[in-house]
């Protein structure tokens, strides 16, 4: 009888920590969706009297910079055209299987196009890992876990609820950072050293 009088007060406290923490919980802003259902930012940056060579430099460095392994996450790097292609990924603490916490896993594509004056950038293809898929089936589009009654949706909804705030998050990080490294000169115009 004790034990069972314990297990329903640590249930209580259980469900009332998660409703107390979803309700001090910001909304996320609103995410970009395309037409197609998928979530992707996109913006042109002007860079008043900036080479296109600087640009993608700077653009460079800054993947250089950002990722553990420029290498395996730059999937074109054409200078000729001013055009980096970058698929990285972000981790984000999440709530697993009866509410544990863990962490999830969500890939991204980042394009970044320059031309004089301006950059490009379009941040797309969020998916997110499934732990214990194989291949493509262990990462599912972002957008599956954020439409009710999709079937692709997990059947526990609960455990990717923070899905809209961890992309926004991790978005609004790496556009700050971009920018900031967009901003800040390349090795080849800085020479102070």
């Amino acid at each position: 009888m004790r034990r069972t009088l314990l297990v329903a007060m640590l249930l209580a406290l259980a469900v009332l920590g998660v409703k107390a923490r979803d309700k001090n919980k910001v909304p996320a802003p609103p995410l970009p969706w395309t037409n197609d259902n998928k979530i992707e930012y996109q913006e042109v940056v002007p860079m008043e009297g900036m080479a296109r060579d600087e640009l993608y430099r700077r653009a460079k460095a800054w993947v250089v910079e950002t990722y553990n392994s420029a290498q395996n996450v730059i999937q074109l790097d054409d200078p000729a055209n001013g055009e980096l292609i970058v698929k990285g990924l972000d981790k984000t603490p999440a709530y697993g299987p009866a509410l544990l916490r863990c962490v999830r896993t969500i890939k991204h594509t980042l394009t970044i196009e320059v031309k004089d004056g301006r950059y490009r950038y379009t941040l797309a293809d969020f998916r997110v890992i499934i732990p214990g898929g194989v291949g493509d089936s262990a990462a599912l589009e972002v957008y599956a876990f954020l439409y009710p009654g999709n079937p692709r949706t997990p059947k526990s909804g609960v455990e990717y609820a923070h899905l809209p705030n961890a992309v926004s998050e991790m978005v609004e990080s790496m556009l700050a950072s971009l920018k900031a490294g967009m901003n800040k000169p390349s090795m080849a115009q800085d020479k102070s050293w």
